[in-house]
């Protein structure tokens, strides 16, 4: 049991903690917007990797390793992640919460689903848990009930890295000036459409 703890924990962070396209925006939604639509848009992405982690507990190892199948979402995350590059790049820091002036906010729901639909196509959550597909099945059939201590495992890793950057955040934020936020929201914008690029490559080239 305490094995297959460790090894869902690592999985969790060996996730969650490279700093990617998810981290950045989080981050920058966190900035600006707050504690609440930071720890939705984590969620998502918590939830995306308990997913993977599921389907390979049902045998989607093949699907994972299928050529066809990594090249099909991976264009759909790369087309995401340079639309939220574009989105980054425009978005207006005169109306957020750092100028007193709230935005006009989706709800927290729509925040979980945009985080959700981003990672479940983002190429570089598809290399990871492609990567360490074989090694998580190979577990799974050594210990049947491996699963059910592998799959909460990998969700409280996630969490709580998602619910410790939310909160460091949310004590840092105010120190943040709209001319650095401005400035940040340029870099993630490049950055977002480079992982982007770069998942292209790595999937078609």
């Amino acid at each position: 049991m305490w094995h297959e703890l460790i090894f869902g924990l690592l999985l969790g962070y060996g996730a969650a903690v490279p700093i990617g396209p998810m981290n950045l925006e989080l981050i920058r939604r966190n900035l600006l917007y707050g504690f609440a639509t930071g720890l939705s848009f984590g969620l998502g992405a918590c939830f995306v990797d308990a997913t993977y982690m599921v389907l390979l507990g049902l045998g989607a190892r093949v699907i994972l390793n299928n050529p066809l199948f990594l090249q099909g979402v991976g264009l759909c995350g790369a087309l995401i992640l340079f639309w939220f590059a574009y989105k980054a790049a425009t978005s207006k820091v005169e109306n957020i919460h750092l100028q007193g002036h709230p935005a006009k906010l989706k709800p927290w729901w729509r925040h979980f689903l945009d985080s959700y639909c981003m990672t479940l196509v983002n190429p570089f959550t598809i290399i990871f848990w492609s990567s360490v597909s074989s090694e998580a099945a190979l577990v799974i059939a050594a210990h049947p009930r491996a699963f059910w201590v592998l799959a909460p495992s990998v969700l409280l890793a996630t969490f709580s890295w998602v619910l410790g950057l939310n909160t460091v955040l949310h004590c840092t934020r105010h120190k943040i000036s709209p001319a650095t936020m401005r400035i940040f929201n340029l870099l993630g914008a490049i950055l977002l459409a480079s992982f982007a690029a770069f998942g292209l490559y790595r999937i078609f080239v």
